[in-house]
């Protein structure tokens, strides 16, 4: 296991910035995802963990020594890729064993070694077979078989799941996050899929541009987005956001939107602030919470017309038009508005966000 730190690191390819003083601290045994749209810099992130490439400026340390030095074979790390990268002349059994026979393991020890982590994997009956024959699924078994076997310090997957049905990745989400407690090994995924991330890992490093975002957990990038990008980034439905102006009333401050009509909205007075001036912000607000309820109920907060009712099985989504904007909100299968109804949307007093012209949270 190996509890690792990236301080300051800066990765640069000729002129472009891949990495852009980035530092993390991943506990040892823990569970990471690096999340990101493509060509934010995970990937780079990864391969100098791995040692594939080497920082242009800053350090990487291994339970506390320096590896920016030293070569990939002398790491300890083990890898699973998109693409499953193995050797398609072998059988399951000698792909899983590969690692350790190239250390010179005894033969008994590998086949007790290989038939553990088979097990582990649910595929002791395909291991005399050759890997051409195996589906796309038992591939990627294979493939993260082979990695683990040798017991890495740190295991590093670049987007794994990629190539598989979905059925079978929500399987596999299940199974890495089991196998990565039993095991307590560190372990980095690299995904752009927001909801494997928040799913799996204990602690994500959100990313763009090169540049972190932010750092949390799951609940806490969710419902404390640090800026505008991770708000909309994180999270299955997209969240609503408005232009408003806030002005200072006798009842607290208040939320004017702009393309809402210029309809006002009285923000809690419990929530805190990091800014006290009047000006042009954004508010926002996930479907998630936000309810509807009669455009006359004391609870409202904008008014307008159902516009689209999404069915999607165990909820539905409502789409409020309010002049310019269009709202989400997520309601119960049994709630049926009709297309035009009139209504009223209320959100959590608790829960809105709101973020200055640069995009930083301010609540």
């Amino acid at each position: 296991m190996a509890q690792i730190e990236l301080d300051r690191i800066d990765k640069l390819f000729g002129k472009v910035e891949a990495v852009v003083d980035l530092s993390l601290d991943i506990p040892d045994g823990s569970f990471v995802a690096l999340l990101g749209p493509s060509g934010c810099g995970k990937t780079t992130t990864m391969n100098m963990i791995a040692g594939l490439e080497v920082p242009s400026t800053g350090e990487i340390r291994m339970n506390g020594a320096s590896v920016v030095d030293v070569p990939i074979g002398k790491r300890n790390v083990g890898f699973v890729f998109q693409n499953y990268a193995i050797f398609t002349k072998l059988t399951a059994y000698e792909n899983i064993a590969y690692g350790l026979r190239v250390r010179k393991m005894p033969a008994a020890e590998v086949d007790a070694a290989v038939h553990r982590v088979a097990k582990l994997l649910d595929i002791e009956p395909l291991l005399g077979r050759g890997v051409r024959g195996l589906s796309v699924n038992d591939l990627q078994k294979v493939a993260i078989g082979r990695s683990m076997i040798v017991n890495p310090d740190v295991f590093l997957l670049d987007e794994p799941f990629s190539n598989l049905d979905a059925g079978f990745r929500a399987f596999m989400r299940t199974e890495l996050k089991r196998l990565q407690r039993e095991l307590g090994q560190t372990m980095i995924y690299v995904t752009h899929d927001q909801l494997e991330a928040m799913s799996m890992a204990e602690h994500i490093a959100i990313l763009d541009r090169g540049r972190l975002q932010q750092w949390g957990t799951p609940e806490e990038v969710f419902d404390s987005p640090s800026n505008l990008f991770v708000g909309g980034f994180v999270g299955s439905n997209p969240m609503n956001l408005i232009d408003v102006g806030l002005q200072h009333s006798g009842f607290g401050l208040v939320a004017r939107a702009v393309d809402g009509g210029h309809q006002l909205i009285a923000l809690a007075a419990e929530r805190r602030f990091a800014t006290t001036n009047d000006g042009l912000y954004k508010l926002g607000f996930r479907p998630e919470h936000a309810r509807l309820v009669s455009p006359e109920d004391d609870a409202v907060d904008l008014r307008g017309t159902v516009s689209l009712l999404e069915e999607l099985g165990p909820r539905n989504i409502v789409h409020v038009g309010v002049d310019n904007l269009s709202l989400r909100v997520v309601v119960l299968p049994s709630v049926r508005p009709t297309m035009g109804e009139r209504v009223g949307v209320a959100f959590e007093r608790t829960k809105f966000h709101l973020f200055d012209d640069s995009g930083l949270a301010l609540i």
